[in-house]
């Protein structure tokens, strides 16, 4: 989402009565991830839930088409981008004495490995799948949902 989409929706909820904080930052970016989430922290104070649901589906062809910088961005986004939301939330978390969070996946990671041509997204968001609650496995203050929709249509 541009930075001037991000805007005009958080001046929209602020206009309607309510609160936003908008952050821009690439998923994928360990130092734009950091300053998102220490900006975040400064103005709320805290961080109570985390969802996360950045991703993208990436180039789709069969595995001898597919190129090794469209496997890597979609692996950018989808695993590096979730892990690096949870990596930098967490703490924030238990600082605030616990909190949830809901991990955005798809069905493609955990029981449809047949959609041709989705390589690389069907690999990532099997490793979301697999990964999530390992990573927070050890550390009890935090309660993880894992949401695995179908097909659900790009709004514009």
């Amino acid at each position: 989402m541009s930075a001037d989409r991000v805007k005009a929706t958080s001046e929209a909820i602020i206009g309607a009565g309510g609160a936003a904080i908008p952050l821009v930052a690439s998923v994928a970016d360990e130092t734009e991830m950091k300053r998102a989430v220490d900006k975040l922290v400064t103005a709320s104070g805290r961080i109570d839930i985390v969802i996360v649901n950045a991703g993208i589906n990436g180039h789709w062809a069969p595995i001898d088409d597919l190129q090794p910088a469209e496997w890597d961005l979609t692996h950018s986004i989808n695993l590096r981008g979730s892990y690096l939301t949870i990596h930098f939330t967490v703490p924030h978390l238990k600082a605030a004495g616990g909190g949830n969070i809901i991990l955005i996946s798809s069905i493609n990671g955990t029981r449809v490995f047949s959609t041709g041509g989705a390589t690389a997204y069907t690999a990532t968001k099997a490793a979301q799948a697999a990964s999530f609650h390992g990573w927070l496995a050890a550390d009890r203050l935090q309660q993880p949902y894992a949401l695995c929709p179908l097909e659900v249509p790009d709004p514009g």
